[in-house]
């Protein structure tokens, strides 16, 4: 028999160790050593819920476990039953990674991991370093880049909530991102987005917060946007711009700054200066050239992500837990 059809079963697979993983924090040093070792990635796969290690056979109901079969995850099932003297064997066969992140994947999983490491650690421009490192296509690369920003979506869907409340404070303001000056001086138009950021406690973790598209500035698109996001009861900050002054007929305490006298309010001591960095950020991962609206989300649930995780080891860990919510893998069993 061929080398590479043969079956083997991953011995620490057996003490079942799926989704266990409460927190990780490894350096990618530590994870380009891990994805070397085949044994190794499956298990940080499974500990991370992406892929079970046990299964049952829809047919037979008996409990199964994860074999490599030549390059392949599978299950694979070949219990006995008996009808008289007749004996049957049962044929039931599935891969691992069926309905996962992977599935349908035309890349071995080391790369599309790699793929995640670079994505996760490094700031744009990404796409021809990974090209570089990996040897795959730009077109694959960026291909995969979009897939990982829609986990990021979900992971923001997920996660959103209503900022604010009685004694929040909130800062909102827009900006226009994407447009891009030709030589001579034509813009092509951005795309407007508007954001909310609550303030935490000094030295907390990096409050919450919304970047919501808009297709205007007007007083309708941008107060209804805030009223879905913002609870009743903050207060609110924002610039002088006249589409906000119908905040005050809402359960809001409205606060503004002139941005052409001061930045912050001399009286109030008002200041939208965590949202102004914030989009400092923002741009950071937004593409200022060929920006394609219907990406624009899964830029903004990149920042988002970014912010609220911001040690890259700890990021791959929730990006991988995010993975296994969105793709679930074949069911496992709790017996």
């Amino acid at each position: 028999m061929d080398h590479f059809d043969t079956i083997r079963s991953f011995p620490t697979v057996q003490s079942c160790g799926f989704n266990t993983c409460s927190k990780c924090e490894l350096t990618d040093a530590e994870f380009t050593r891990l994805i070397d070792d085949k044994n190794a990635l499956l298990q940080f796969l499974i500990k991370h819920g992406v892929v079970s290690c046990h299964t049952v056979c829809p047919k037979c109901d008996k409990r199964l476990k994860l074999k490599e079969v030549g390059n392949q995850w599978r299950y694979d099932c070949r219990r006995l039953s008996y009808k008289g003297n007749r004996r049957r064997q049962c044929s039931f066969r599935d891969t691992a990674l069926r309905g996962t992140f992977f599935n349908h994947s035309r890349i071995p999983i080391v790369q599309a991991c790699t793929l995640v490491t670079i994505y996760l650690s490094r700031n744009a421009p990404r796409v021809y370093y990974a090209h570089r490192e990996t040897g795959l296509s730009t077109r694959t690369v960026v291909d995969w880049f979009s897939f990982i920003r829609e986990v990021l979506i979900d992971w923001v869907y997920r996660r959103s909530a209503k900022l604010g409340g009685p004694g929040k404070i909130v800062e909102i303001d827009e900006a226009k991102l994407g447009k891009r000056k030709y030589n001579r001086g034509r813009l092509l138009r951005g795309q407007w987005v508007l954001g909310g950021i609550e303030r935490g406690e000094r030295g907390s973790n990096p409050g919450k917060m919304f970047l919501i598209p808009v297709p205007d500035r007007s007083a309708e698109t941008l107060v209804n946007v805030i009223v879905n996001n913002v609870l009743p009861g903050s207060t609110i900050i924002t610039d002088g711009w006249r589409s906000y002054n119908l905040l005050s007929q809402h359960d809001y305490r409205h606060l503004t700054v002139n941005h052409e006298l001061n930045f912050v309010d001399a009286r109030t001591g008002a200041h939208t200066q965590n949202i102004e960095r914030s989009w400092v950020e923002v741009r950071r991962h937004v593409p200022r050239a060929g920006l394609v609206k219907n990406h624009l989300a899964s830029y903004l649930a990149d920042s988002i992500f970014r912010r609220v995780v911001p040690d890259h080891r700890l990021r791959r860990h929730c990006f991988w837990q995010a993975v296994a919510q969105l793709y679930p893998p074949v069911e496992h069993p709790l017996r």
